[in-house]
């Protein structure tokens, strides 16, 4: 059976590390729903833990063609949470300077040609990237209402969406990532 959240654990493990300021962070990759994403993000706050920059897949996805174990390849909609830590003090340009093009942008490039060249994944028809300034607004919302939890993070965020196709194969995933941003 094709799992796609670990198809896709095993392709962003590959991701080379992006710089924040002056230190390297691996991208932290996880998945599940936008209630999980806030209950991860809440202890990692708590435990001072490194959650930047985070790729999130939103596991609530229409998955076609994994009915049985025969079958060879399964079709999602992908839906990932490329985010990194901002300002609220930001103007629109400060967070494209600041955030977007030295993390974001660089990190949805890594991820598309991860996609393309891993030998696993396939994206098909539509693919829609929306910006977000100060995306946890949304989260912030549903922590406070749902868990009485108040994040104090503040994000810029892409979200990035496509059809994917994935396949059940073995062989090595290797990518080459050209990192002149």
């Amino acid at each position: 059976m094709i799992i796609p959240e670990e198809i896709l654990d095993n392709i962003f493990a590959t991701l080379p590390k992006i710089t924040i300021g002056s230190k390297e962070h691996q991208c932290y990759f996880d998945y599940g729903t936008l209630e999980e994403l806030i209950l991860l993000l809440n202890r990692k706050e708590t435990k001072k833990e490194s959650r930047y920059p985070l790729v999130w897949l939103l596991t609530e996805f229409k998955e076609t063609g994994n009915i049985n174990n025969h079958n060879k390849k399964t079709i999602i909609d992908l839906k990932l949470v490329l985010a990194t830590f901002s300002n609220e003090a930001y103007t629109s340009k400060e967070s494209l300077e600041l955030t977007f093009k030295p993390i974001l942008f660089p990190l949805l490039q890594n991820i598309v040609k991860a996609l393309d060249q891993s030998g696993r994944t396939k994206r098909l028809k539509k693919v829609e990237t929306i910006r977000y300034k100060f995306y946890k607004k949304e989260l912030k919302e549903i922590a406070e209402k749902q868990f009485k939890i108040i994040l104090q993070d503040t994000w810029d965020a892409i979200r990035f969406e496509c059809t994917l196709e994935l396949n059940d194969s073995d062989s090595e995933i290797k990518i080459i990532y050209n990192n002149n941003f």
